[in-house]
C-alpha cells in the first residue's frame, strides 16, 4: 500500500482538506530507509528515539516513537516551547500520514508555519506500536520560524497514544515530554564502538570502591596507574575509550587519565586519595597533572580516535604510568563510593603518527569574574611566542576539540588567528553552550596550526540566576575557561594558558574597580603579596567582598580587558609537561617546564577578522 502524505496547511485540516500529495516513499526511495549515522534515545525509557545524520548542509533525522498516535519533535532555544521550531505527525486510520511544519510563541498547540517546505517528509509510518517519521530540511532554512541548526541544539518532543480529533492532536501527559541537548555533528552510537579489529585490545583502569568522605560537594580524587600492571611492556597507541561510571552518572563532572611525565615509584602506584592531600605532591604526582591522554567531560560518551594516529602509552620510563584525576560534584555532600574509571582501546600495532592533547584557555585563578546578575565575555588567548617556540617547524593537524566551561557557561569561541593577522573559522563557536553535553567535537576538516598561529578563547557567562559573585576555580559553581585539542604530532607546547597579570589587577584597584582605592588599599596590598593559591583566594574574595557598584566594576574591568589588546597586561603561560619548574595550575603544583618566557602579552586581535558566510545571501 502507498503512503499518502497529507501537508498541514492550516491549523486544522479535515478530510475536506486532504490532497494526494506524494507517496513519500516513492518520492524519496534512497531516504527512506538508508543508515543513519547516529542514535540517541531522549528519554530513560528509550520510548522516543532519536537518529540522525548531517551531511552537506543538510540534517536528515528520524524519530522512533511507542505511540500509535501523534509524535513531535522540535528545536528550542532553551528547552522550552517559546520559540521552538518543531514538526508534527501521525499516520490517520486509513493510512493517510499528516505532517506538518509548525513554531510555538507559548505553551500549547503550536503553529503551523506560513512555509511548508522547508521540511520535507521522507518516511511516516505506524507499524505495531511504534511511529516512524523521518525528515530532511538545511541547516540554515533562512525562514524565519525555523532554527538554524548549530552547535548544541536543545531538542524536544512529545507524543501523545489517540489520533488526532479534526486534525488537532490532544494535549499530551506530562510523562510524555521532554528536552534534551543534541549537539548534530557530533554522535555517539554502538555501531561505532564496534572493536572488532583483530589488533585491537582493552583494558580497564577504574577506582577500586574508593571511598571519598562527606561533607565537601567538589571532590578530586587521583589513583595512578602502571603499563606493568597489564603486562604492557612495549609502545602502544590508546585508539579509544569509553567512559566507566554506571551508576554514578550525576555525581562524575569529569575526568582525565594524565600519562606521568616522571614515573611514579610502587608506594605512589599504591596511593589513592584527595589531589589537595600534601602526600600527593610527596609522591610525585605533581608531573601527572599537565599531559592528557584522555579528557571526559559531563554527558559525553567517549571517543575513538581516526586511524591517522593514536596517543601514545608505554615502551619508555616516561610513559610507564598514567594516573586518574576525577571531579566529583556531590550535591548531597554524602559520603560517595567511587568505581568511576576509563575502558581503553588500545593497539600494538601501531599508527603514522603519535598524537597529543594540547590545551588552551584561561589559567583557572580566581580572577575569572562574574559578577553577580550578570552576562559577560572574557577573554583568554595564546600569544605568537608561544606557538613559535613550541610546535614544530612543520606545524601540527588538529583532529578535533573540546570546549570546557562550567554551569553558568553560555557561549564559547575559539579563535584562530594567524601570524600576519587573517583569522580563519573558529576552530569551536557554540552559541548555545550547555555545561550537561562536553563532547569532544572532531573538526568537518582537519586544521592545519603552525609556529606563529594565535589563539584567542571567549567564554560567555550567565549569573542571571545568582545574587554573589562567580570566581575561576575547580568546583563546579566555579568556572573554567579552557579549550582542548586533539593534534598529531605532539608538541612541546601541550598548555598555552593566559590569566591577569599585576598591570592588569593595578589598573582594576586604581580605577575604582573593588571600590575607592584608598578603601582598599589593605586588601590591595595583601593581594600584591599574596604568594599562593589559597592567599590569592583569600585576597581576591576579601577584595570583591567589598565591591559597591557592580555596574562599575564591570565597566572597568571590560575597559580594562579591551585595552589589553593594545598593551602587555595579561600573563601567558607556555608550559610544557614534566622538568623542574613548580607552578600551580588550577589551584595546586604541577611540575612543568616553559617552552617560552613567563611575560606579560598583548592580547590577540585580528586585522583580517572572520565573519560566517551569510546563508541566505541572494546569489550575485
Amino acid at each position: 500500500m502507498s503512503l499518502v502524505v497529507v501537508l498541514v496547511v492550516g491549523t486544522i485540516c479535515t478530510a475536506l482538506c486532504a490532497q494526494l500529495v506524494a507517496s513519500a516513499d516513492a518520492a524519496n526511495p534512497s531516504l527512506s530507509d538508508a543508515p543513519l549515522a547516529f542514535s540517541e534515545a531522549l528519554d530513560a525509557a528509550s520510548k522516543f528515539v532519536l537518529s540522525w545524520t548531517v551531511a552537506d548542509g543538510e540534517l536528515v533525522a528520524e524519530v522512533a516513537v511507542k505511540s500509535t498516535g501523534w509524535v513531535g519533535v522540535g528545536f528550542s532555544p532553551n528547552g522550552g516551547m517559546a520559540g521552538a521550531d518543531i514538526v508534527m505527525g501521525w499516520v490517520e486510520d486509513d493510512g493517510t500520514a499528516v505532517f506538518s511544519d509548525r513554531h510555538a510563541k507559548a505553551s500549547g498547540l503550536p503553529q503551523v508555519d506560513a512555509d511548508q517546505s522547508t521540511y520535507e517528509l521522507i518516511k511516516l509510518v505506524t507499524e505495531g506500536d511504534t511511529t516512524t517519521m523521518r525528515f530532511r530540511r538545511a541547516l540554515h532554512t533562512c525562514d524565519d520560524d525555523d532554527m538554524v541548526i548549530d552547535g548544541t541544539m536543545r531538542v524536544i518532543f512529545a507524543y501523545g497514544d489517540d489520533k488526532p480529533a479534526n486534525g488537532v492532536p490532544r494535549k499530551h501527559d506530562a510523562d510524555k515530554r521532554s528536552a534534551k541537548s543534541v549537539i548534530f555533528e557530533v554522535g555517539t552510537n554502538e555501531a561505532q564502538w564496534s572493536v572488532t579489529d583483530a589488533d585491537i585490545e582493552f583494558f580497564d583502569v577504574r577506582f577500586d570502591a574508593a571511598a571519598t568522605p562527606a561533607g565537601k560537594r567538589t571532590r578530586y580524587w587521583w589513583r595512578g596507574g602502571s603499563c606493568a600492571a597489564y603486562n604492557i611492556t612495549e609502545k602502544i597507541h590508546v585508539v579509544a575509550y569509553e567512559m566507566l561510571n554506571e551508576g554514578e552518572e550525576t555525581v562524575t563532572h569529569h575526568m582525565i587519565m594524565n600519562v606521568c611525565a616522571n614515573a611514579l615509584n610502587a608506594t605512589a602506584l599504591e596511593w589513592v586519595g584527595s589531589r589537595h592531600s600534601p602526600r600527593a605532591v610527596e609522591l610525585g604526582l605533581a608531573s601527572c597533572t599537565t599531559q592528557p591522554l584522555i579528557a571526559w567531560a559531563v554527558g559525553g560518551k567517549g571517543l575513538k580516535y581516526p586511524p591517522e594516529f593514536g596517543l601514545p602509552l608505554c615502551g619508555t620510563r616516561e610513559t610507564s604510568t598514567f594516573m586518574l584525576d576525577l571531579h566529583l560534584d556531590v550535591v548531597s555532600l554524602a559520603e560517595h563510593t567511587t568505581r568511576a574509571g576509563f575502558r581503553v582501546y588500545y593497539t600494538r600495532k601501531l599508527r603514522p603518527n603519535d598524537g597529543a592533547f594540547v590545551v588552551v584557555g584561561a589559567a583557572t585563578t580566581p580572577m575569572l569574574i562574574t559578577p553577580p546578575r550578570k552576562e559577560v565575555t572574557r577573554v583568554a588567548h595564546c600569544p605568537s611566542r608561544c606557538t613559535k617556540a613550541g610546535y614544530p617547524a612543520g606545524g601540527l593537524t588538529a583532529w578535533a576539540a573540546m570546549p570546557h566551561m562550567h554551569t553558568i557557561g553560555t557561549k564559547f569561541v575559539g579563535r584562530h588567528i594567524l601570524e600576519n593577522g587573517t583569522e580563519l573559522e573558529p576552530l569551536v563557536m557554540d552559541l548555545t553552550y550547555d555545561f550537561d553535553l562536553q563532547e569532544t567535537r572532531p573538526f568537518a576538516t582537519k586544521r592545519r596550526l603552525m609556529p606563529g598561529d594565535q589563539f584567542r578563547v571567549e567564554c560567555t557567562t550567565n549569573a542571571a540566576s545568582r545574587d554573589t559573585y562567580t570566581i575561576g576555580g575547580e568546583g563546579t559553581n566555579d568556572e573554567m575557561c579552557l579549550m582542548y585539542m586533539l593534534v598529531y604530532p605532539p608538541p612541546d607546547l601541550t598548555a598555552c594558558l593566559s590569566t591577569t597579570g599585576q598591570t592588569f589587577v593595578g589598573n582594576l584597584l586604581l580605577n575604582g574597580a573593588f571600590g575607592a582605592p584608598l578603601t582598599v588599599a589593605a586588601d590591595a596590598q595583601a593581594f600584591m603579596r599574596a604568594s599562593g593559591a589559597a592567599e590569592r583566594l583569600t585576597a581576591v574574595r576579601s577584595l570583591l567582598d567589598k565591591v559597591p557598584d557592580w555596574d562599575k566594576f564591570e565597566d572597568v574591568f571590560d575597559a580594562q580587558q579591551k585595552a589589553a589588546e593594545e598593551q602587555a597586561m595579561v600573563l601567558s603561560l607556555c608550559l610544557q609537561p614534566g622538568g623542574d619548574e613548580q607552578t600551580e595550575l588550577d589551584g595546586l603544583a604541577a611540575d612543568v617546564s616553559f617552552v617560552a618566557p613567563l611575560e606579560e602579552d598583548k592580547l590577540v586581535t585580528a586585522t583580517q577578522p572572520w565573519s560566517p558566510p551569510d546563508a541566505c545571501a541572494e546569489p550575485t
